[in-house]
């Protein structure tokens, strides 16, 4: 597939996979389990599951200091991805729209634009 033509949740998926490769070569399969467990049952409690927030607490407290900074580390490096993605994302739109000839950007329609917001 080639690269404008994917999506952003195709872009995340695969940038999260290889964060995860990345996190249990570098650190460990505990750490790499730690961050998964704590992933989906965020996703989980996200989507309102109550009993979701137990599983959260378990990990958290079994966490060492060392553990929770690698823990850490990977939920940053994961939201930085997600960023990029989307930053990705909003190149391909604008990409697109300019092939297509519907991205009207120019300084002139954003006046007039905003004159016709105003009144």
């Amino acid at each position: 597939m080639q690269l404008h033509n994917r999506t952003v949740r195709q872009d995340v998926r695969e940038l999260g996979a290889l964060l995860g490769d990345v996190l249990e070569e570098q650190t460990s399969t505990a750490d790499f389990e730690n961050v998964e467990e704590l992933r989906t049952a965020a996703i989980a409690y996200r989507e309102g599951s109550v009993s979701s927030r137990e599983p959260l607490h378990d990990v958290l407290e079994r966490l060492d200091p060392a553990n929770e900074s690698v823990v850490a580390r990977a939920f940053t490096t994961y939201f930085e991805l997600i960023n990029l993605a989307e930053e990705r994302e909003r190149v391909r739109a604008v990409r697109r729209a300019s092939q297509e000839g519907t991205l009207d950007d120019s300084l002139d329609r954003t006046i007039s634009d905003l004159a016709d917001d105003a009144g």
